[in-house]
């Protein structure tokens, strides 16, 4: 995952149309998102074949909604 930072936060208390879990990660350009970072073979070398799969449909069934948000460091 090289220097790729992913960060996920859940949030204790629920709240009414607010976020439960955020995720965020950081990326340099959007050309990246083309690349493979290598998480899934990462995932599946310590859970096994298939596994990543299993986890995509899993959270795709749990999700209800969802936001996205981009934000950039301004120097």
């Amino acid at each position: 995952m090289g220097n790729t930072a992913f960060l996920i936060f859940q949030n204790p208390i629920h709240t009414p149309r607010g976020a439960d879990v955020a995720m965020v990660w950081s990326f340099n350009s959007y050309a990246e998102w083309d690349k493979d970072s290598g998480v899934k073979a990462a995932y599946e070398k310590i859970y096994g074949n298939g596994t990543w799969q299993q986890l995509i449909d899993e959270w795709r069934d749990m999700i209800v909604d969802y936001t996205t948000e981009l934000r950039s460091i301004v120097n």
